[in-house]
């Protein structure tokens, strides 16, 4: 059975060994330092009061070495008595050094026992020197016998003192040095643990990283299975850390997207399936505008011609007048049809891909200038100024044929929807492409109509244009004829304030295979 280490149980575990190894170093630190200050201050306690009584011992000695002095210049009773009373007052601060001593740890070389017997055989010398002078023996014999031994005893107590003192001078430097050793233990403690805190860390870190990096590598393994495709992969194996969670997540998402891909191939052979059938339906659409398109168009040249007869018999001034305005209407109507078929007929033949245009060199300036002779009468019958502002001589490769039908189509609907003003075509070349714009004062266009104005069989619907012929195929075959050619055609318009279509051409075209 294979064994699954969790990341972040690991990582608590570990932590927690961590701080309670932390938390058992620290205390352990805390009750050393506790206690070594404890004794340190116990220690300085006693040494302060031991080298107080020990100096109190030195003052004495010296006030009884002064006295001494005194008795030896002038041994008298009075001197003699001061002597005595200054080695008595010595005897106290050596007893009181003498029980200091005993509770010192550890004991000095030179026990205060000694100063005690050296200064009891000193007071012993005083009494018995006081008693000589007392008696005012002539035989001086023992009395300076007395002063000798009290001189030695005085040399012997300067010693021994001056040896204690010595010694103290020692303790002290070894009391320093023990704390320093102390401070120093610390010192190295606290760098032992944290050189064991570095490497703690580090073969923790170490350990991490192996086990991130491995749940790491099948978490990318997994990833990288679901982004080839195999929606079907799954994490076997999850742990319960924020890694497992993610392998989670990226279950339930591989599911969702096997259910979503599933879902999209479903809709995607539908799509195709109606794609099929709209393809399908819009060639027999075409097929059928086209059809009609010529079979309507025989038909309505019988009219038209017949039309024709019958006007030309009755334009004479004995002719019915009634009969001519009837056959003038039945003409009017049947040409506006035959427009329109054509034009149907010429979006037909565009979107069946039939209409190739024939692309030569042409001279636009002409093209234009011929299509507005022709509308000329147009516009003055309307009482409107057809104007032009053409930079010289365009060349460029066109169907010219088609170039006249777009603009006769665009003209054409300018003057029909200007009741009064003007209608303007400017053309120029610009950035290697021809730019005509036929702009008049008519009706306007409002900004909803602007987008779907060139869409197939759309008229502008409004109060201005109910009056209007046309089904809206115009504008809709211009567009296309432009597109032909790799131009774009655009307008800009205020309702009510006339319009402006920009025809842009390359002057240049490679006609490819696949152009339509």
């Amino acid at each position: 059975m294979k064994i699954r280490i969790s990341y972040s149980a690991l990582r608590r575990i570990t932590f927690s060994v961590y701080i309670l190894i932390t938390i058992l170093f620290c205390s352990l630190l805390i009750y050393i330092g506790k206690t070594e200050i404890q004794n340190a201050k116990l220690y300085a306690e006693h040494e302060r009061s031991y080298v107080s009584s020990l100096l109190s011992c030195r003052n004495s000695l010296n006030q009884l070495d002064n006295s001494t002095k005194q008795m030896l210049q002038d041994p008298a009773p009075a001197t003699c008595s001061a002597f005595s009373n200054d080695v008595i007052s010595f005897l106290k601060t050596v007893n009181t050094l003498a029980r200091m001593e005993s509770e010192r740890t550890p004991r000095t070389e030179f026990p205060a026992s000694e100063l005690q017997a050296s200064t009891q055989l000193l007071f012993s010398v005083s009494e018995t020197l006081s008693s000589d002078l007392a008696s005012c023996r002539s035989d001086r014999q023992p009395f300076e016998e007395d002063l000798r031994q009290i001189i030695r005893t005085m040399d012997d107590l300067q010693s021994k003192l001056q040896g204690i003192l010595k010694i103290e001078m020692d303790h002290a430097e070894i009391w320093q040095r023990q704390s320093l050793f102390f401070f120093s233990n610390l010192q190295y403690l606290l760098i032992l643990f944290f050189v064991l805190t570095a490497l703690f860390s580090v073969s923790a870190s170490f350990l991490f990283g192996y086990i991130l990096k491995k749940s790491l590598r099948d978490l990318s393994e997994g990833t990288r299975q679901i982004s080839s495709g195999n929606l079907k992969h799954r994490f076997s194996q999850i742990q319960t850390d924020e890694i497992g969670n993610v392998m989670y997540d990226f279950n339930i998402m591989a599911q969702r997207l096997e259910q979503q891909k599933l879902a999209l191939e479903k809709i995607n052979r539908e799509l195709e399936e109606k794609a099929a059938q709209l393809i399908e339906a819009h060639k027999h659409k075409d097929r059928f505008l086209a059809n009609m398109s010529h079979e309507l168009r025989t038909p309505l040249n019988s009219i038209i011609g017949f039309s024709e007869l019958i006007i030309k018999k009755y334009q004479a001034p004995d002719g019915d007048q009634k009969t001519l305005v009837h056959s003038q209407r039945i003409l009017s109507a049947a040409e506006h049809l035959l427009d329109l078929i054509s034009d149907l007929l010429e979006v037909a033949k565009v979107d069946a891909g039939v209409m190739k245009p024939v692309f030569s060199d042409i001279n636009l300036s002409d093209s234009i200038n011929n299509v507005l002779m022709m509308l000329k009468p147009l516009s003055e019958q309307k009482g409107l100024s057809l104007d032009s502002d053409i930079a010289g001589k365009i060349m460029l490769k066109a169907d010219e044929r088609l170039m006249k039908q777009i603009f006769i189509n665009l003209v054409n609907n300018s003057i029909k929807f200007t009741h009064n003003g003007s209608v303007c075509v400017k053309a120029f070349v610009k950035n290697k492409d021809a730019v005509v714009e036929i702009s008049d004062t008519g009706i306007g266009i409002s900004a909803d109509d602007q987008k779907r104005i060139f869409k197939d069989f759309h008229r502008v619907e409004t109060g201005l244009t109910s009056n209007y012929e046309g089904v809206g195929l115009g504008l809709t075959l211009s567009k296309r004829l432009v597109e032909l050619h790799g131009g774009k055609i655009n307008v800009k318009s205020e309702f009510g304030k006339g319009s402006t279509f920009t025809v842009i051409i390359p002057l240049e075209h490679e006609l490819t295979s696949n152009k339509n």
